[in-house]
């Protein structure tokens, strides 16, 4: 009597358990299986080159990644909040600097998106609620773009007058255009109108990883 008793309540746990798998729509995803191991070798990156940054009493390099490596300079988060150093190419001197991180009118709360452009000698960053431009020497030039007007898209540099920018509209369900220039020198937004996305591509779905370990799938636009 007991053997059916604890058969009909595995019965149970069994059936429970595919029900919460269907609801919940859980994709498992076997890193093994799709992201196998690989030995990599010194000498498959020989060709790599180091460049030692330079750090001193008065400048401390963060451990984040740089925001930008290019034959013009190399732009890395300092160790003051919101700190951007700006280096040459060599990565041993400073050309740059600009920490304006604060509250005020002519600052910024946060480095959430950052453009250097070295012709100009000019840096764009936008936190959460406008994009801004500043010198080199870190004073404040003007406001391109807030919150109000447009959500703060990504950035790129396109070219010498010009950012490339792309937004998002989530939970959108009719074809929008996301991708717009903005001039570096007044703001002017001009959406690129050759470029449609029939509706923002989102997913509710969870993904489970054999460790255990959850993560939500989303989609994103790439610039």
């Amino acid at each position: 009597m007991k053997q059916i008793a604890y058969f009909s309540i595995f019965l149970a746990l069994a059936a429970c358990g595919e029900r919460t798998q269907t609801a919940s729509e859980l994709l498992v995803a076997d890193k093994d299986v799709d992201c196998p191991k690989q030995e990599i070798y010194l000498e498959d990156i020989a060709d790599v080159d180091y460049i030692p940054l330079v750090t001193t009493d008065s400048i401390l390099v963060n451990d984040y990644p740089p925001e930008s490596v290019t034959p013009e300079g190399i732009a890395v988060r300092g160790g003051q909040p919101g700190e951007l150093l700006l280096l040459d190419p060599t990565g041993q001197k400073l050309v740059g600097r600009v920490c304006r991180c604060g509250q005020g009118p002519e600052e910024y709360t946060v480095i959430y998106r950052c453009v250097v452009d070295w012709q100009r000698c000019e840096v764009y960053i936008a936190d959460y609620t406008h994009l801004k431009a500043y010198d080199f020497a870190g004073n404040y030039l003007r406001t391109l773009l807030t919150k109000e007007e447009i959500p703060m898209p990504d950035i790129r540099n396109l070219n010498a007058d010009q950012l490339l920018c792309a937004r998002e509209r989530e939970n959108c369900e009719t074809p929008y255009r996301p991708y717009f220039t903005l001039s570096k020198a007044d703001g002017r937004v001009d959406t690129l109108t050759s470029i449609e996305l029939p509706r923002f591509i989102a997913s509710n779905r969870t993904v489970l990883s054999n460790d255990g370990r959850s993560y939500n799938a989303h989609a994103f636009l790439p610039l």
